[in-house]
């Protein structure tokens, strides 16, 4: 969910112009999504909304199942 709220802010640093010093979140954030921004900067060439899409949704999936399976190892090797 803090991905998904970090794109929200993001992209109102786009909209809103007295916010748009919040858009350089979107430069970082393409930095820490390694894997998913892989995709993305190609992506971003052919069709923006695509790569906006793509990020926003598969980012915070990305993000949702790599803490489940930290969790998840970390309950596995405390026993």
């Amino acid at each position: 969910m803090v991905h998904l709220a970090i794109c929200l802010i993001a992209t109102s640093g786009y909209v809103v112009s007295q916010l748009q010093f919040l858009g350089i979140l979107w430069s970082i954030l393409t930095i820490v999504d390694f894997p998913i921004s892989a995709v993305t900067v190609p992506l971003a060439y052919y069709n923006g909304f695509l790569a906006f899409l793509w990020t926003i949704v598969v980012g915070t999936a990305w993000w949702y199942f790599l803490s489940k399976g930290i969790a998840l190892l970390s309950k596995k090797l405390s026993k």
